[in-house]
């Protein structure tokens, strides 16, 4: 009976150990990313003194920010239906209005009686390649 308790022991304690150290792992790693809030600083031009919420209130998105790194994720001469799929995967409306050039409209906020939209347009080269990539943001009240 003794020896029954001393295996058992023996096999509890390093499962517990090890099942604690796991735990502060995932909870460690977890809140050491930050990837959504360094975004939303790059492209919305957080200022660190600012308070979040009227950060987040402000929403005014830093298009040349966004143009730079749409240009660097989709670079020029690249397959442009590539992008398209991109944006249409993120919840955009695409249409080619000419062999020239694509138009995605992605929906980024709305509120009654007020929309704001990305404005998409792809354009494409003779060589079947991007050849420019321009982002607009619109803002529709009624």
């Amino acid at each position: 009976m003794r020896r029954a308790k001393l295996i058992w022991i023996a096999v509890l304690t390093p499962t517990i150990a090890i099942v604690l150290l796991l735990g502060y792992m995932v909870i460690a790693l977890d809140e050491a990313n930050h990837t959504d809030e360094i975004a939303s600083a790059i492209l919305f031009g957080h200022d660190k003194n600012e308070d979040a919420q009227a950060f987040r209130a402000r929403d005014e998105l830093n298009i040349a920010v966004l143009n730079a790194a749409l240009s660097r994720r989709f670079q020029l001469g690249s397959d442009p239906s590539k992008a398209q799929v991109f944006f249409e995967e993120l919840g955009a409306n695409c249409e080619s209005q000419t062999n020239k050039v694509i138009f995605c409209k992605l929906q980024q906020a709305a509120s009654i009686p007020c929309s704001t939209s990305l404005d998409i347009s792809l354009e494409v080269g003779a060589e079947s390649g991007l050849k420019a990539i321009d982002a607009k943001e619109r803002s529709v009240c009624l």
